[in-house]
Formats: structure tokens, C-alpha cells, sequence
């Protein structure tokens, strides 16, 4: 798909109803297609469950495809088929949901939302899924990336559920590894609790006609009532922690630093994204130019920016060898601080913005990024947001804004650390992070 120029974001047919019972209904209608895709998503996921019930929204969606009230495991898969195979499942931090590509999207629609409303929850199903998914978790301890990330949030919030994995957390019971021992009873508070009305979106993007997509959500979710109880969530309070943890025989030593930031519907969330593509997002950034000369002394850098509805993170996360642990923390902090204190030049700030006009064109690349982009903005903003007023806020951004959001999050009482791999000899000082 050919790229926008800057600043001249795609035309977008965007609609947003809400259903009387709460539900809420987006469509994007696409010039020429001939196909769409649907969703079906809920507010679920890690930050909404209690620590006990680590993992449980990612359970419920993988015993589903075992069977609904309606539909045996082998009709569901008949009917996953029938629409070419392609119907997935996604759970994350804040919010859980099923997406599916198709010809005929009424009949898409029709199959995520009865596995969405109506999961057979069984011992069963549970029993088999607990038994696959404690293996996937224990290859998870093995890879180090995995424990870097686990390691780095518990941090930053540490006891909150945005630290924690969506897909849940092992258990080390008398010497053996365990998952929570879900009950059926359990499944189906969540179950009720999680997917109601007013936390429910379905979101469908591609040959679609708003109307007709409204009244089909109206006739397969129009009957649902709010529960008593829903799930809900507190905001985390951010920690500053200095983790560092020594595994012997593991190759080089991999970090991750970084600082609380504020949520996504910020006003100044577009000068966030230009810090992250200066810092170490993109060919063009600063580590990325380090690495590329051989004057970083990493393996690897990259930086990301994560926001969610009311806090964020932003960090960098770098491979290197044992040697070069500290020189590249000192290297890192470096820039940081140099973010901080100087504006960067007028060059290098339009390299930054030609790279977040990218990333946003790629939300258009399929249906289903569409679909992924407007679950961004009803999480987040609870409006569709117009393309242009967005390109035009991201274009009058100046480089004086981006040192100034650089000097409040980047402060010696914001910094958290992580470091995992063999540090024997390694001589990392929370000194390095005061200036």
C-alpha cells in the first residue's frame, strides 16, 4: 500500500453508535473492498483480574473453541473453516476479543459473538487447556526476553495487573510447577462479570455498511442486561526499582530502562511518540545510529512506547555482552539526559515525524489493523478522531516540547532498571542513573 505524504492523512469512513442496552458499535467503510473484518472485544485481560485470577480472561477464550451453548468443538471448527480459517483470539493487558476475516461477515460476526457470549465451561475443557497452557508458560521461563519484560514491569508496578502476563502466571508448589487451579464456578463469575453490555465493542471494518452491521450487533447482543458487578481496575502507582538478576550460562546480558508515562489520551502523547523514535525507534534514532557505527557496544537496541487508558511506559531494551553492561547503561542514560537538556536539531526531529506518519499508515494496511486501530481509539478516546487534526497536531510539534516532556520523565526518581543474564563481574551502580 502506497505511503501519505506527511500531513495528508487517508480520508476515513468512520461510524460509532451505541446500542440502548450499552453496546457499543464501530464500522470503517473501505473504498474497492471486497471482503471486511469483524470483532468482538471486551474489557478483560490482566489489569482487570485479581491476582489469584492471573491468566483467567485468556482462559475463557481457549476453552471456547471447546465448545458454546450452541455449537460443539467440532461444528465450531467446521464453521472456522467455513470462513477460510481465519478467526483469532487475542488477549492483552486491557482487553480481550476474537477477530475474524471473511466474504460473508454476518456469518463471521455470528460465530465470535456466540463463542464471546456463550462458552461451554467445563472441567474438561479447563483440565486440557490448563495442561497446554503450563506448557507454553514453562517454555515462557526459559526465554529470556519473556523475564527481562516480567521483570522490568513488576518494577515499574509492581503488584498491579499490568505487570503481569495476559496469558497468566506459573505457581511453585512443593517443588513443581502449577497453574491457578481454576473451577468452573470461577470461569463463570468472570465470564458474567467481564462481558456485559457497556464493556462490550464490536468493530467491523472493510465492505461493510454501518447500518447493517448495527442492526446485526442489535440482533445478536441487543438482549444482553448489565450485570450487578462488572470487573474493574485501579491505576497502578509507579515504582522505581534496580533489578538485576544473575543467570549463569545465559548468553550476554539483556536490559531494559525506563520511566512511567502518562495514558494515551493525553494531549502531548504525539510528543511522546517523536521521544521514542528520536531515543531508539527507527533506522534514524539516536541508539539506533550508535548501533549501526559500532559505538554503542550492544547487539541490539530498540525502544517502545506503551500506553494504555491512564498510565504508559516508555524504554529501552538492549542486548550486549557481559563487558558492556555498564558502558552501554552509562551510553543510554547519556542520551537521555541530552534529550533533556538540548533541543535536537530541525533535521532530525523530521526524520522522527516521517517515521511516526509511517507507523500510522501501517494501522491501514488491512482490514484487520483497522479494526486493531479503532479498538485503540474507542479503549483510549471513547470518539473516532478525525486524521487530520491528529496529522496536523503531530506536524506543529516542536522539538522544544520534546525536550521539555523528555526533562519531566527522564529524572534519576522516574529510572527503572532491569538487568538479567550472567552478571558475575558486572559492576552496575544505581550511581549511573543520578546527574
Amino acid at each position: 500500500m502506497a505511503k501519505n505524504s506527511p500531513g495528508k492523512p487517508a480520508e476515513r469512513k468512520i461510524d460509532r453508535s451505541v446500542l440502548l442496552n450499552g453496546v457499543t458499535v464501530w464500522t470503517e467503510r473501505v473504498p474497492r473492498a471486497k471482503n471486511a473484518a469483524v470483532s468482538v472485544w471486551v474489557r478483560a485481560g490482566s489489569r482487570y483480574e485479581d491476582l489469584k485470577e492471573a491468566g483467567i480472561s485468556h482462559m475463557l477464550q481457549r476453552i471456547a473453541l471447546w465448545g458454546t451453548e450452541k455449537r460443539s468443538a467440532e461444528e465450531i471448527g467446521a464453521g472456522i473453516e467455513g470462513l477460510g480459517g481465519d478467526v483469532e483470539y487475542h488477549t492483552a493487558r486491557d482487553h480481550a476479543g476474537w477477530v475474524a476475516g471473511s466474504d460473508d461477515w454476518k456469518s463471521a460476526l455470528e460465530l465470535i459473538s456466540d463463542l464471546t457470549l456463550r462458552p461451554a465451561i467445563t472441567k474438561e475443557a479447563i483440565d486440557a487447556e490448563r495442561e497446554a497452557l503450563l506448557k507454553e508458560l514453562s517454555a515462557d521461563e526459559e526465554n529470556p526476553d519473556f523475564n527481562l519484560d516480567r521483570m522490568y514491569l513488576r518494577s515499574l508496578w509492581k503488584g498491579h495487573g499490568l505487570c503481569r502476563a495476559p496469558r497468566g502466571r506459573l505457581l511453585e508448589i512443593k517443588g513443581s510447577l502449577r497453574l491457578e487451579d481454576f473451577k468452573p464456578k470461577s470461569l463463570i463469575r468472570f465470564q458474567r462479570e467481564s462481558v456485559h453490555p457497556r464493556g462490550l465493542t464490536v468493530i467491523a471494518a472493510g465492505a461493510v455498511d454501518h447500518e447493517e452491521v448495527v442492526a446485526e450487533a442489535e440482533a445478536l447482543f441487543g438482549e444482553m442486561e448489565e450485570p450487578k458487578k462488572t470487573v474493574s481496575t485501579t491505576t497502578p502507582t509507579p515504582f522505581k526499582v534496580f533489578a538485576m538478576r544473575s543467570r549463569a550460562g545465559l548468553e550476554g546480558v539483556r536490559m531494559q530502562v525506563g520511566v512511567p508515562t502518562f495514558g494515551a489520551n493525553d494531549d502531548r502523547r504525539y510528543v511522546a511518540h517523536l521521544l521514542n523514535a528520536l531515543v531508539g525507534a527507527g533506522e534514524d534514532s539516536q541508539l539506533a545510529r550508535l548501533l549501526a557505527s559500532g559505538e554503542l557496544g550492544a547487539n541490539d537496541v530498540r525502544s517502545s512506547l506503551d500506553l494504555y487508558e491512564d498510565v504508559g511506559s516508555f524504554s529501552v531494551r538492549l542486548f550486549m555482552d557481559r563487558e558492556h553492561a555498564s558502558s552501554v547503561l552509562e551510553t543510554v542514560v547519556g542520551i537521555l539526559r541530552g534529550l533533556a537538556r538540548e533541543a535536537v536539531d530541525d533535521g532530525e526531529l523530521a526524520k522522527a515525524k516521517a517515521y511516526i506518519h509511517g507507523e500510522i499508515d501501517a494501522r491501514l494496511e488491512t482490514h484487520k489493523t483497522r479494526v486493531n486501530d479503532l479498538l485503540r481509539q474507542e479503549l483510549y478516546f471513547g470518539r473516532p478522531l478525525d486524521p487530520a487534526a491528529e496529522a496536523d497536531r503531530l506536524d506543529r510539534t516542536t522539538a522544544e516540547q520534546v525536550r521539555m516532556l523528555a526533562s519531566e520523565w527522564v529524572a534519576p526518581h522516574t529510572l527503572s532498571v532491569a538487568m538479567l543474564g550472567d552478571l558475575k563481574g558486572v559492576n552496575v551502580s544505581p550511581s549511573i542513573l543520578r546527574w
